[in-house]
């Protein structure tokens, strides 16, 4: 009985999201370097924080090592930009895939090569 209760509410959960819209926005571009990639968030909702960005499944990592990516707090219209590269040395990211974890759930957004 315990696990028919946990589907149905699993069931209702998931369409309640699928129902949902995303509460960030992603755009593209070519970053600092030609072999980086420039990912920028931007919030549609008033209060939103950014948890982590997987870019490509994890097959490209953040470029900016000096200041490695960390959750923030982003207001309606509030965006951020963070530059992402291949695994590799002079490897490109050619971003087709980024999943937002935010305060709101996990996003997914693809972009054509």
């Amino acid at each position: 009985m315990k696990k028919i209760i946990t589907v149905v509410a699993l069931c209702l959960l998931s369409f309640s999201s699928l129902a949902a819209s995303s509460p960030v926005s992603v755009s593209v571009s070519p970053g600092s370097y030609s072999h980086y990639s420039s990912i920028r968030i931007t919030s549609k909702v008033d209060s939103v924080v950014i948890k982590q960005l997987i870019v490509n499944r994890g097959n490209c990592q953040d470029a900016e090592f000096a200041s490695p990516w960390k959750p923030v707090r982003l207001g309606f219209g509030g965006a951020v930009s963070h530059e992402f590269t291949g695994k590799g040395l002079m490897v490109p990211c050619n971003v087709l895939e980024v999943v937002v974890q935010t305060s709101e759930g996990a996003w997914q957004f693809d972009f054509d090569s």
